[in-house]
């Protein structure tokens, strides 16, 4: 009689008798047993489908697609944010920050619930965020409960995502994997040739294994390799993940001059310059004198980048300025198991894991947004581990008892003494003063942000 995780099955008064001896073949089929024991809908993805199926980002979120009332998840939020939030699912395990949960039946993903081993590994902040992803060769089993469940699934007005990792059995059993993607393999984006952009960098390197089996002491302890065991599981990823190309209008050399003799609307239209101080009657020539340009603003003007593109029948006049750059992000995951047995009817487990992720660029997660000025590093990591004690009390009662933690830590704090060079008041020649300095340790610039220009670099 095969159960999965957290399955109620009746079986009824079963007697037994002693028969005779005899030899039989039975090949027989059999169709999903109707559950009469609880209310609650559910649906299963098996280790034996996991290994059977593609599944995108090696994530076994994007697997559950498959399952009834799964859908995927919506545009826009199950990207590897800063690194193209335009994907529709995470593109390697763990995203991030975490793997983004389906939507199913209807529901909200943010109502979602996820545990791993009985151990609730959803953020803390936002519930449809599993931030202790599970490598695939890891998971013995996915159930997913959608609706009407029952008293022992809390937190959460969605779905609970439970999975099961594996155990380690009497005999050893292990494997390595080597997966690889790479940018050769792929065409140009139709968008990147028109704009005359390089193929980018987008590249996916997986390297992984898993061992488990009994852990004994020939003659000393676990002779009979029935008390002790243990799985152990690590995947590294080193990946480079395309950006979406961004466009700007940064202003031109004339422009940061004062000189707008050659600026023009997406019309093709001249933009004239009023003078305020003369009855809003233009500069001459459509030039501003030195004499009336504010040179802090001028500092400003000159973070941005140059015009990398002036090709109108392109750009249609909306942005004269674009880059595409691909988000550094390795990544690595460790998680152990080990049941001890210490009776016929205990059973204790201890479930440590690490999942750690860094990302490096200018537009991921904890960077300045817009054009390409500073590099930034944003670290995250979680940490989590759970012992369980399960006891067999009677036929009938069966207890479990199980304590745990989950944390996460984020660092994005500058790890070199010259991190904020590029972007500090004193390095573009900003000297307008503060109400609050102190409000601004690392001296940087103040935010900008321009109006009437199209695609503006704020």
């Amino acid at each position: 009689v095969s159960l999965t995780a957290s399955q109620r099955l009746s079986l009824g008064n079963i007697k037994l008798e002693v028969g005779q001896t005899s030899q039989s073949v039975t090949v027989s089929a059999q169709g999903e047993a109707v559950n009469a024991e609880s209310a609650d809908t559910v649906g299963l993805v098996t280790e034996k489908q996991m290994d059977s199926l593609v599944t995108r980002g090696r994530d076994v979120m994007n697997l559950l697609r498959i399952l009834p009332g799964v859908n995927t998840i919506p545009m826009g939020q199950g990207g590897e944010s800063g690194a193209g939030d335009s994907f529709s699912s995470t593109q390697s395990l763990g995203g991030n920050v975490g793997s983004f949960t389906p939507t199913v039946s209807g529901a909200r993903l943010d109502w979602n619930n996820t545990m791993v081993d009985g151990l609730q590994t959803s953020n803390a902040d936002w519930q449809g965020l599993a931030v202790s992803p599970v490598s695939m060769e890891a998971i013995d089993e996915v159930k997913i409960i959608t609706n009407n469940y029952t008293a022992e699934y809390g937190r959460n007005m969605g779905s609970t995502v439970q999975i099961l990792s594996k155990s380690g059995t009497q005999t050893f059993h292990g494997n390595a994997y080597w997966y690889h993607r790479n940018e050769d393999l792929d065409a140009n984006d139709f968008f990147n040739n028109r704009s005359g952009l390089q193929k980018p960098i987008y590249r996916f390197t997986t390297l992984g294994g898993t061992i488990g089996g009994p852990v004994y002491i020939p003659r000393v302890f676990n002779q009979s390799k029935t008390k002790l065991f243990f799985f152990y599981s690590e995947e590294d990823w080193r990946s480079k993940i395309p950006s979406a190309v961004y466009q700007y209008s940064v202003p031109t050399a004339l422009e940061r001059a004062g000189d707008f003799s050659q600026t023009f609307t997406q019309g093709g239209a001249l933009v004239v310059i009023k003078d305020p101080t003369n009855g809003g009657l233009p500069f001459a020539n459509n030039v501003i004198p030195k004499s009336r340009i504010d040179p802090n603003g001028q500092a400003l003007l000159s973070v941005d980048p140059m015009p990398n593109i002036l090709n109108r029948s392109i750009t249609g006049g909306a942005y004269n300025y674009q880059f595409q750059e691909s988000i550094t992000m390795p990544k690595r995951l460790q998680a152990l198991r080990i049941d001890y047995h210490p009776t016929d009817k205990d059973t204790i487990s201890l479930t440590p894991r690490r999942f750690w992720v860094k990302l490096h660029g200018y537009n991921q997660t904890r960077a300045f947004s817009g054009p390409p000025l500073l590099l930034a590093d944003h670290t995250y990591a979680v940490d989590n581990v759970m012992v369980k004690w399960t006891h067999i009390v009677s036929p009938h009662v069966v207890n479990e008892a199980s304590s745990g933690m989950d944390g996460d830590k984020q660092h994005g704090q500058p790890d070199t003494p010259n991190y904020f060079q590029a972007v500090q008041r004193s390095t573009i020649g900003f000297t307008l003063g503060q109400f609050y300095p102190s409000a601004n340790p690392y001296n940087v610039i103040p935010q900008m942000s321009f109006g009437g220009v199209p695609d503006a670099p704020n």
